[in-house]
């Protein structure tokens, strides 16, 4: 079985993949310094009240400043979008060896083929499909893009490549 996809990478396709990326990587890391700086500032209200109050004063700033700064990067990311990935199409081939990915846009152009291997997780939703290479590189796939088979059979097929339980909703 050939799975075919054409992605042309847009702002709306980069928007729902940061989101979602913030959510699987900053969000858990945002989460447990908060826990741990409320717990260390209430075992310090025990022994000193003033260290306590700075310790719940700094999570208070970092749980300000972590989302405005996220906010203000993706702005520049939108802002800088058409000069970085302006025109870039993606055309992925999955077969039962691997993926064949051709990448043409105004400066570059080139074709490679990978290995299911090289996959480390996989991101699925309704607005993309992720296949990360690493924990901060990712392949972003259009599920509007299929020219053949589908959204669904690709997950299955990647599904039967690597650990299913690296590919997630």
């Amino acid at each position: 079985m050939i799975i075919k996809n054409t992605t042309k990478h847009t702002k709306e396709l980069n928007t729902a993949f940061q989101k979602a990326h913030f959510i699987k990587t900053v969000l858990p890391f945002q989460i447990w310094i908060t826990v741990i700086f409320l717990v260390l500032g209430g075992l310090s209200f025990i022994g000193d009240v003033e260290l306590g109050c700075y310790v719940f004063g700094g999570v208070v700033l970092f749980n300000t400043l972590l989302p405005l700064m996220v906010v203000f990067t993706q702005k520049r990311v939108d802002k800088s979008f058409n000069s970085l990935h302006g025109g870039l199409t993606n055309s992925y081939e999955f077969n039962e060896t691997g993926i064949k990915i051709d990448t043409i846009s105004s400066s570059i152009s080139s074709n490679a083929v990978h290995a299911y291997s090289l996959i480390t997780s996989v991101l699925v939703s309704d607005k993309f499909i992720a296949l990360y290479i690493s924990k901060s590189n990712a392949f972003i796939i259009d599920p509007d893009g299929f020219t053949s088979g589908s959204h669904q059979e690709l997950v299955n097929l990647l599904k039967q490549k690597i650990d299913p339980g690296k590919v997630k909703s």
